[in-house]
């Protein structure tokens, strides 16, 4: 384990990515043949009672000790969902100036037309709904409702080199296959490396276009509310919606269901995304579980928050809760001034929840090492043909 000062160093590991910022470095640690999901390190600071056992330095007299633990990318899972192979297909990633705008866009590079065209038939549909698909390659463009994601794996790599995940929608104007995250880095020798794509038949969708997500850096809590939610008034296309996304629904709250495309509940898998600002989200994104999803009591009224607002109205700014089992690589903001400015919807990361399909699953993690059968009244496997061994491990034919 060695530090990295001033930087935020990232993973290339098949079971965990996690990353490690302790007072002013950064430790990057990498864990091998550990498979299926692991849980996420922690940083114990007191490991004999009130004297802490990690300090700022000697001499440091003014400087504080502050310790983030964060996954970037890339972490142990039980099951891989993205396990379908876009056969044919390699691309590079490259970052390009967007028509009509200062900002850069990463893209799918590097293909030929007929890989394209491959990867249009690979990507298929993204919005549970085969009768608006296009083309004799039966698939959807994606959207900022339906995006399509991805995993890319490099082509020359290990087995200690993990997928990316990334999130792709196809442009018609410009025939070009854009990311949502920025996915190309600084590192010039990045765009040199090519990618196998890996898709999947599950599907990715915007829980709601009316609730924002706020998180600070290295957090495994997640804030959801809606900016205009505690103003005076309810102009400018505010709404009466608290930003509460969760499914939990009762008389109560019955009125949030017109604002939300899909709820999300506890185990339910999920990302955050800044859709109309693209350079805004992190080179790496993650694949959240909901291991919670509360709502806390409010604590202020809403012109504590924002000048001129009815003192008299409960202000429900950051009291929906999701927590997650892995921690943010980035922070996020509603950026909302106290005055209640309307801010840009650049500014704005929503939840998309991400819906699994069996057929595209592959378990890493299974009894009898995915070649037998478990008797769980014995606890022996049967193995399939070829296997053997008390875990089905080895192999004793070979095909030709």
């Amino acid at each position: 384990m060695s530090p990295e000062s001033g930087t935020l160093a990232t993973t290339t590991s098949s079971d965990v990515n996690s990353t490690i910022a302790v007072s002013g470095a950064v430790y990057r640690l990498k864990f091998y043949g550990n498979p299926g999901k692991l849980r996420e390190p922690e940083i114990e600071i007191y490991l004999d009672g009130k004297r802490p056992s990690i300090t700022p330095g000697a001499g440091a007299t003014t400087d504080r000790l502050v310790t983030k633990v964060w996954t970037d990318g890339q972490a142990g899972e039980d099951i891989d969902h993205f396990a379908d192979h876009c056969d044919g297909v390699t691309v590079r990633i490259t970052a390009n100036q967007q028509a009509g705008t200062a900002a850069t866009q990463s893209e799918l590079t590097g293909m030929t037309a007929a890989e394209m065209n491959l990867l249009k038939a690979c990507l298929g549909d993204s919005d549970f709904d085969t009768s608006n698909n296009v083309d004799v390659y039966n698939w959807d463009y994606g959207s900022k409702l339906y995006p399509h994601i991805i995993k890319l794996v490099r082509t020359t790599t290990t087995y200690t080199d993990g997928g990316y995940y990334a999130v792709v929608y196809y442009s018609s104007g410009s025939n070009k296959f854009l990311l949502v995250n920025p996915f190309i880095g600084a590192n010039s020798a990045q765009a040199q490396d090519v990618y196998d794509v890996y898709t999947t038949k599950g599907t990715l969708a915007l829980t709601s276009n009316k609730s924002e997500a706020t998180f600070s850096f290295g957090s495994r809590t997640i804030y959801m509310t809606n900016h205009s939610y505690d103003r005076a008034s309810w102009g400018s296309g505010a709404v009466p919606f608290d930003g509460d996304i969760s499914c939990e629904i009762g008389n109560n709250n019955a009125h949030k269901t017109q604002y939300l495309f899909h709820c999300l509940n506890k185990n339910d898998m999920f990302t955050l995304l800044n859709w109309e600002s693209p350079i805004r989200n992190p080179r790496y994104i993650n694949m959240y579980t909901a291991e919670r999803l509360y709502t806390m009591p409010y604590e202020h009224d809403a012109e504590d928050r924002f000048t001129g607002a009815s003192a008299t109205k409960e202000s429900h700014f950051m009291i929906h809760t999701i927590s997650t089992d892995i921690s943010t690589n980035w922070g996020a903001s509603t950026e909302v001034n106290s005055g209640g400015g309307t801010a840009a919807a650049a500014d704005f990361f929503r939840v998309y929840k991400f819906f699994p399909h069996v057929s595209s699953q592959y378990t890493y993690v299974a009894p009898c090492s995915n070649r037998g059968l478990c008797d769980t009244s014995s606890g022996v496997c049967k193995c399939f043909s070829g296997y053997t061994s008390d875990a089905c491990e080895q192999q004793i034919s070979v095909s030709c």
